[in-house]
């Protein structure tokens, strides 16, 4: 609650002298989202794990958004594209490292989300852990969270030309990102237990797309 000191401070200050419109909210709530994981994760409900992921990885778009300056004055929309981009591709790291977050004893998703699976949360790390397990249980587990990440796919890619600079970098990263979901649907939700990942060709394709279709396109 008192005053800050020390480097980082100092280098935080400078930057809000030069970038005014920096969201200095925002480095509070990644800060908070840090101390979180020190603990491990635990999220009782679907809110919960909508806030980690904003204040890991939205908070990163929202700064990166007046880094990089916005277009046309319309600070606002392009701060909330950037934070539903940011939470999209943190949900997507989830939901890649499912097995391999397990077997190091750790669960994201929340409490609510395995109950519908009738998952208990002290035998999730157990049951994610393993290579594979029911197909049924494994969409129903897994669609919901993907359907989530790929809303907030369309809004954070929706609000990319809203950027005055890295506009191409920053739809490529996202389209390809967005990849990682359509992987793990293309692996019967998990089935073969590897980490998802986009094979170099298919990203190769996705980066053509990016460099040129609109914000509106589908990815």
């Amino acid at each position: 609650g008192g005053p800050a000191a020390g480097r980082e401070s100092e280098l935080l200050d400078d930057l809000v002298a030069r970038h005014p419109a920096l969201p200095r909210d925002a480095v509070v709530d990644f800060c908070l989202g840090m101390r979180s994981d020190l603990a491990g994760p635990r999220h009782a409900t679907a809110m919960d794990l909508d806030r980690y992921c904003y204040r890991v990885a939205g908070t990163v778009g929202r700064l990166m958004a007046p880094l990089l300056g916005v277009r046309g004055g319309d600070a606002h929309a392009a701060d909330e594209a950037a934070r539903a981009l940011g939470a999209a591709m943190q949900r997507t790291n989830i939901l890649r490292d499912l097995r391999e977050d397990a077997r190091a004893g750790r669960v994201y998703l929340p409490d609510d989300r395995l109950a519908s699976v009738d998952l208990a949360p002290g035998d999730a790390v157990a049951i994610l852990g393993l290579p594979a397990w029911p197909l049924d249980r494994r969409r129903a587990l897994l669609g919901p969270e993907i359907a989530r990440a790929d809303a907030d796919y369309a809004r954070g890619l929706e609000g990319v030309d809203l950027l005055a600079r890295g506009r191409t970098g920053i739809r490529a990263a996202g389209t390809m990102y967005r990849g990682i979901l359509r992987e793990i649907e293309r692996d019967a939700w998990g089935r073969s237990g590897r980490r998802a990942a986009v094979p170099r060709r298919r990203k190769l394709w996705l980066l053509a797309g990016a460099m040129t279709r609109g914000p509106r396109d589908r990815y």
